[in-house]
């Protein structure tokens, strides 16, 4: 007990030290990641998920600004990775593998999987304090779970399944405030183009009240919702049907009977995924995904829109870290501001992205204008019927190994101070080759300076021991860079761009 409790301190010292900071950070690891979700605490800070070919797990619990406050990492698990929080103050994650629910510091209470389907990715914690979940390409499965993860019903929902495997599959669900559900999806049957998005919403024990679909002549595909303030419902996906490019992120609102409101496109000259969407404190809107368009160029970004309620552009960003930076989910925090969670892979290596920004969505680096084009296509919205089925699966325990430990990287400094004085000049910035330290005066003694890349790595250092100081920076590849001055009569810290 006493040793909890000089844990609970520890952190609590350490929350209100870190509280309000912005943050641009990279969480490595010795395998390939693919992107679960990041999710607010309840208290402080942000849990964050990833899996990926490893058959690994990760798990990140932070402060406020970033730091590391525990990191796990849990075998025999597979792709498509999510994390929630759950009542007791612990965790839940699920994956294609199956569900593990964990203590408040990671630790694994139980673990199990189905018997005989893939998936479920997609879990909610319902009002009784037990589990709804979906989710999985070759899912069109609704399970619901006690509290102990023991199965309650399951459900076949053909509407999902249609031409086969693969053909149609669930994307996410919700709890309604009447205890049923509202599960989200695709379907390649019904629907005006190739494939639609498809709501479907149930009672308490998963019966059928009513199917809608969304799209239009081309590919429609859904894959994340939220249930607004007014009862009714938000989606976001992608569209090859209208929009700017070849793909942009589809946004549909809805009453609380599924009847359409409105829908909008957002994209550039190329493809942009939608990939997840939150409500702000404003009733807005803030969206989420790749995007190939913005600055241009064949590499993948994370493109973040933030809308009025009604889904007019109010900013949006996009931000790239390395090649690959691939799909994303972000979130209001309770400072105003936003985390942004993304991933990227490079060789047999890969690393979670956690980016916390101000209110605009600015952070200073890794940051591309995204002059979105709004448009306002021609939804059809269709009311199918289909077959419904109970299923009787088998959860089994599965075993499951913990590790823990990882490194971060920062590949960026926020919140640098300003150089609000002339007491010291740096130029030209952008630089080539030559970097000029000026000081204003001779009042200095042996200053320091240190470059630091991307990677928070040192890669020059030196003492100035004149006014004026010519550094080469010949041998150090083109980027941006933290140039830190440290003496005893001054201290600075900018960023460079080398050019």
């Amino acid at each position: 007990m006493k040793k909890n409790l000089l844990i609970f301190v520890f952190i609590l010292l350490n929350y209100l030290s870190t509280a309000q900071s912005l943050f641009y950070k990279v969480y490595n690891y010795p395998n390939q990641v693919d992107f679960g979700c990041v999710v607010k605490h309840s208290s402080f800070g942000f849990i964050a998920t990833a899996g990926g070919p490893g058959n690994l797990q990760y798990l990140v619990r932070t402060y406020d600004n970033g730091d590391t406050l525990w990191a796990k990492s849990y075998s025999n698990v597979s792709v498509y990775t999510r994390v929630i929080q759950t009542n007791d103050g612990g965790y839940m994650l699920s994956s294609s593998s199956g569900i593990i629910k964990t203590n408040w510091l990671g630790n694994v209470s139980w673990a199990k999987q189905t018997a005989s389907t893939l998936g479920p990715y997609v879990i909610r914690q319902t009002s009784d304090g037990g589990y709804i979940m979906t989710g999985g390409f070759l899912s069109p499965f609704v399970f619901k779970l006690n509290s102990n993860g023991d199965f309650v019903w399951e459900k076949f929902y053909n509407i999902y399944w249609t031409n086969g495997p693969g053909q149609g599959y669930t994307t996410d669900i919700q709890q309604t405030s009447d205890g049923g559900y509202i599960i989200l999806g695709n379907t390649y049957m019904y629907g005006a183009g190739s494939s639609d998005y498809c709501l479907t919403r149930t009672d308490n024990a998963g019966n059928v009240l009513w199917y809608k679909t969304y799209g239009s002549t081309g590919q429609d595909l859904a894959e994340a919702m939220q249930i607004t303030p007014d009862g009714g419902f938000v989606i976001t996906g992608r569209t090859s049907s209208s929009g700017a490019g070849s793909s942009d992120m589809y946004v549909v609102k809805t009453d609380a009977l599924g009847n359409l409101l409105w829908s909008k496109t957002y994209g550039g000259s190329d493809s942009d995924y939608g990939t997840s969407i939150s409500i702000t404190s404003d009733n807005g809107y803030l969206l989420c995904g790749p995007s190939y368009s913005f600055p241009g160029g064949p590499l993948n970004k994370v493109c973040v829109i933030k809308t009025d309620d009604l889904g007019s552009v109010s900013w949006s960003n996009a931000y790239m870290y390395s090649a690959n930076t691939n799909m994303a989910n972000a979130a209001q925090t309770a400072s105003g501001g936003y985390i942004i969670g993304g991933s990227y892979s490079f060789g047999p290596n890969g690393a979670i992205i956690l980016i916390k920004t101000d209110t605009a969505g600015n952070i200073g680096c890794f940051q591309y204008p995204a002059p979105i084009i709004e448009g306002v296509p021609i939804t059809q919205v269709g009311s199918p019927n289909d077959t419904v089925y109970d299923f009787n699966d088998t959860l089994i325990n599965m075993s499951v190994a913990v590790f823990s430990g990882l490194t971060i990287s920062v590949p960026c400094i926020t919140n640098l101070p300003e150089q609000t004085e002339s007491s010291i000049a740096i130029y030209p910035n952008p630089v080539s080759n030559k970097l000029t330290i000026e000081f204003a005066d001779d009042n200095f003694a042996n200053e320091e300076y240190c470059i630091f890349n991307v990677y928070g790595q040192l890669v020059l250092k030196g003492e100035m021991r004149s006014r004026k100081n010519d550094l080469d920076l010949s041998t150090l590849d083109d980027g941006v860079y933290i140039i830190d001055i440290k003496g005893v009569q001054s201290s600075l810290r900018k960023r460079i761009i080398k050019q």
